[in-house]
């Protein structure tokens, strides 16, 4: 009997994991925190690779793709918008692999403000750290599409800083010994996975890795469309996955439907479009 196709969960964050954070007021209207990237089959993971060091060829640069940097135009990327033939490049080969590799983007985005109107009163400040939240609902749906294929989840984490890379351990092997946290009388809607089922499913250890592994840069290109997508639906990296059908909603079926991207107490906040 051969071995067990695995998928590959690689996981970036964005934004502050703090409930009462008090984020600078921001050109973009976001106050989220998220945690997201791809989920690909590990035998495909290469190919990634592969496209992400054309990419860093064609535009002669030796340091990773860096959404943020990109985006705001500073740091190793002060040159995009300056060098408008390597800007072009760039972001055509960007659109290029966002578009094709093999797998889906996926994300739990929680709106700040709200989680803090639904929670605040109840919880005051036993309230869960937003990341808590958020890894449990991400890992689980992976999970259920993983046994749907008849695949192993492994999932792979940007490497942060000693605690927070310690919190997310702490989340992994909670999901993996105990099954999902979540209160009952909320989540059996769901269907959660047992702690018995989750054994069968995901790779007991996370696996951390550098902003610098290919497929970690993937990830980080594809969160910030979209956690800023769900405020502003009309934003073109996000507007290029949907088209792509690209988002993890594409890839739901039967028995799926509650496993698609999770945007959370978002409640009152309609998207621009």
């Amino acid at each position: 009997m051969g071995k067990t196709p695995t998928y590959d969960l690689y996981v970036d964050d964005s934004g502050s994991r703090e409930p009462d954070h008090e984020p600078a007021v921001r050109d973009d209207g976001l106050d989220a925190f998220a945690l997201g990237g791809v989920l690909v089959p590990s035998e495909d993971a290469y190919n990634i690779v592969t496209a992400v060091s054309a990419i860093q060829g064609a535009v002669e640069i030796d340091y990773p793709l860096h959404s943020t940097e990109i985006r705001c135009q500073k740091d190793n990327f002060v040159w995009v918008g300056k060098d408008a033939d390597r800007t072009k490049i760039l972001y055509a080969e960007i659109d290029k692999l966002v578009s094709s590799f093999s797998g889906w983007v996926t994300a739990a985005v929680v709106h700040r403000p709200g989680y803090n109107d639904r929670y605040k009163d109840q919880y005051g400040g036993e309230r869960w750290r937003l990341c808590k939240s958020a890894y449990q609902i991400l890992i689980e749906r992976a999970a259920k599409i993983a046994r749907a294929d008849g695949r192993m989840l492994k999932v792979f984490v940007e490497r942060t800083g000693g605690r927070e890379d310690k919190q997310i351990r702490g989340y992994q092997r909670a999901i993996y010994e105990n099954g999902m946290g979540f209160a009952a009388e909320n989540s059996g809607k769901y269907g959660p996975l047992t702690a018995a089922e989750l054994q069968g499913i995901l790779v007991k250890n996370v696996q951390f890795v550098k902003k610098s592994n290919a497929v970690m840069q993937l990830a980080d290109l594809v969160l910030y469309p979209v956690v800023k997508g769900r405020y502003d639906s009309s934003y073109r990296p996000y507007v290029a996955l949907n088209a792509a059908q690209k988002l993890i909603d594409y890839r739901l079926g039967e028995g799926l439907e509650n496993c698609g991207i999770k945007y959370y107490c978002f409640d009152g906040v309609e998207a621009k479009n």
